[in-house]
This record gives C-alpha cells, structure tokens and sequence, in this order.
C-alpha cells in the first residue's frame, strides 16, 4: 500500500458572508483566531487510486463538488467513485455557493468556490506526487466532547439544551498511516460532534483546528486530518454553571481540542488493528429518503408573504417547483458512498446524520474497521432515525425549510439508509468485485 499526504491554509483573505449561523447574516467576518484547512490523503494499491479530502468549510454539495470530482477523475488522479469530499462543518467558516446556503444569492462570496475547487484539486494532485510506501493502523479510543443537544423535558416536549442521558458518540476512530522507517506520516480521526462551540464574527476551524494542531505537535512529521462524523444531534461539551451550553471562547476551543487530541494520541500506545489486504475500491450511488405530505398551493402562497426573509425564500421557491413541475417531490435523494482500503470501509453519508445511525449501521460491518462520515459530499438535510420522528424538534421537522425540501421525513428514512449502505457493502466486497472483473473481462471477449 501506498499513502500521500498534503495539506493547504484555505482561509480567506478578505471579509467575506460566514456560514453556520443564520442570524450572523448582518455583516461579513472581521478577522480570523485560526486559519481554515484543508487536507488530502490519497491511496494506492494495485494501481488503484482512492483519496479523502477534508476541508474547513460548512458544506460540500451541488455542481461545485461535482466539478472536483469531474476533473480529477478525467486527469487520471482519482476516479470520480473513489475520492470522499468531507467538511468539517465548522460554523465559523464561508458560506460556499451552491451548498445550503446556495438559494441566498445576497451571502455568496464570488469567487472563493472557485478559487477552493482549484485548491483542492491541486492539493490531491500532490499528495499523488508524494506517495511512500506505508502500513495502515486501524484504533478507537473512548471520547466525550460531543454531547446530545435534544434535551427532553418534564412534559415529554424537547428543547435545544445539553440532554446527559441522550446517544452521544462515545468513540473517536482513527486510522495511522506509518511509512517503511516506522514514522507516523498521517493520522486520521473521525467523530461526530458539530464545531459550534464559537460564534462571532473571526473566521476558523473551532474546536477541530486545535485538535490538530495539539496532535502534530505532539507527533513529528505527522499532518492529522479530521473527519467529521455523525453530528446531527451532537454539539460539543461546553457547557456553563447551570448546565446550558456555553458560547465559546477561544480558550475554550483549545480545551475542547486537547481533549480530543488525548482521545487520539491514547490510541498509539493501545491495541490498533493493522489494516489488511491490497484492495482500493470504491462505490458512489443515491438513495431516496420518503417524504411527509407537501404544504398545500395555499399554505406556501401565505408563507410566501408572511414570513420572515427564509421562510419566503423557501415558500417562494418551493412554488416555482409546483408550477415547473406540477407537484413537489415525495422523496429526497441524498449521495451514499463507500470505499474500501483493504479490510477498512470509509462510508460518507451527505446529510447531517443523528448519531444512533452510528449504532444502526456497525451492524451490517461487524468487527471490520470503519470509519463511519456525515457532511460527505453534500449536505442535503438532517437525517433523523424512524424512532426520533415522533418527538420532533430541529433534526426532524424544523429544518426542511433550511435546506430547502418541501417537508419533514416520515417513516421509513431509516430503512432506505440501511438498505442503501448494505448494497454499498456488497458492491465493494472483495468477492463482487472479483466477480464484476471477471465478468468485464468475459465481455470484452465477445465479438
């Protein structure tokens, strides 16, 4: 197995619309306490590429990303399958065109997509030309920054507030990239947990930028990239004197960080796993998650009018839906992925993903290791389990109206993600993908 990794500073260099927080919408940053990232790890085996990229942005989504994959797939860099877009979904970063914030024409920032997709694309290709021979460690260690945010209250009702008894996720998981001399080159780690701690108007990478920078200090010659995990319901564990979350300080970002960091060093002196197998593959599809009934032709006429300045962009365009098309839709597509590296599976799911899908999906894979990604390639919704839709609250029924569909998911969301993440997994067994070869080369033979 071969490994390369690059990194970049993406940070903006002037003032620009910030991203993650609606009510920020008033001006543009001022500065920033840390600069935005972004990183590529790239592998090969076989003469099969796949690549990871992990930026410092709220989102990857629409003809943008697309256009990533496009052109490093027809440069022969990485196929379009095989290369997982991650952002760390920092609420301290650019709003980014044709991602959540897209329909807001008024907050897009000209020029910074493009200027990122160019950076991007030049960060995977040298990570190519950078390429050393490596083994792959595979090791989980037992974390606690993230904490649920859907905090049930006396009546049954929820509210936005840290809940102790709730899911949250208990395991950072990472992966170790060492090189022939015993150096770790990489080191990855994925968690589910939104960098939200900070708010402001300082451009930066929360939480997650101190986290790397605590592990490259402590690890020479190591670049670590963070991928951002299950953090639908997850907020970090920042907390103040009665309980309720605290707006964070940078100070506080730097405490946040090192604790994740101890979670990941812990890992280099416990049990890791050794990745095995030569295999590279990977496997890009999309499912559709079912719908609750659209809003009437009247409701959206009236929220069209009444609301506030989101509200009436959303009903404004979910009539030009209807009257294109007649109806809106009853389903909302959302882009699963998976790519092995030998025995290890990399899923990226493109939503912001409650964290007991974490739970849900470990069973399909068993004891192989996995790290298991959100705000992969897109970021189409919220995507809540079947057992949380009757409580409600803001991942199931207040954010359709954010991300711009026409109404709450009903029962059966959760099915369709299994469903479509088992079929990822039997297309990138090693023993499918043996039979495909054989088949394509049986084919060929014919006149």
């Amino acid at each position: 197995m071969k490994c390369g990794v690059a990194s970049n500073v993406i940070t903006p260099q002037e003032p620009v619309w910030m991203a993650g927080w609606f009510s920020r919408l008033d001006r543009k940053s001022e500065d920033a306490y840390a600069d935005l990232k972004a990183h590529a790890l790239v592998f090969e085996a076989s003469g099969r590429r796949a690549a990871v990229v992990c930026a410092d942005i709220i989102a990857f989504g629409g003809a943008w990303t697309d256009s990533i994959r496009k052109r490093l797939d027809e440069r022969g860099v990485v196929p379009a399958a095989n290369l997982l877009l991650n952002a760390s979904h920092t609420h301290c970063g650019p709003v980014v065109e044709n991602t959540v914030y897209g329909p807001y024409p008024q907050y897009h920032n000209p020029g910074y997509a493009e200027w990122l997709a160019d950076e991007i694309v030049n960060l995977v290709q040298r990570a190519t030309e950078a390429m050393f021979e490596c083994e792959l460690f595979h090791a989980d260690a037992p974390c606690n920054v993230g904490i649920s945010r859907r905090r049930l209250k006396p009546d049954g009702s929820l509210q936005f507030g840290p809940a102790v008894s709730a899911p949250y996720d208990p395991w950072v998981r990472t992966l170790r990239i060492v090189d022939r001399d015993g150096t770790v080159r990489a080191l990855l780690f994925g968690y589910g947990c939104h960098p939200a701690a900070m708010k402001g108007y300082s451009l930066g990478p929360d939480w997650v930028g101190y986290a790397r920078e605590a592990i490259e200090d402590t690890i020479p010659d190591c670049t670590a990239l963070y991928m951002q995990g299950f953090e639908g319901d997850q907020r970090p564990r920042n907390l103040d004197g009665q309980g309720n979350f605290a707006e964070g300080t940078v100070t506080d970002l730097k405490n946040l960080g090192w604790q994740m960091a101890q979670s990941v060093l812990a890992t280099l002196t416990g049990t890791a796993r050794a990745v095995s197998g030569e295999t590279v593959a990977g496997r890009l599809a999309e499912i559709r998650l079912p719908l609750d009934a659209p809003p009437s032709r009247a409701e959206l006429d009236a929220r069209a009018t009444e609301g506030d300045e989101f509200d009436r962009t959303w009903a404004s365009r979910m009539l030009k839906i209807v009257d294109r098309k007649g109806s809106l839709p009853t389903s909302l597509a959302m882009p699963i992925q998976a790519i092995r590296i030998g025995n290890l599976i990399l899923l990226g799911l493109a939503g912001e993903i409650c964290i007991p899908y974490d739970g849900i999906l470990r069973q399909l894979i068993g004891d192989r290791p996995a790290i298991l990604a959100g705000c992969s390639n897109d970021c189409v919704a919220y995507i809540p389990t079947d057992a949380m839709l009757p409580r409600g609250g803001y991942e199931v029924s207040g954010n359709h109206t954010v991300f711009f569909y026409p109404a709450p998911f009903t029962a059966g969301v959760e099915g369709a993600i299994v469903e479509g993440f088992a079929a990822l997994l039997r297309a990138t067994d090693d023993r499918v993908l043996s039979d495909l070869t054989q088949r394509k080369a049986a084919e060929g033979d014919r006149p």
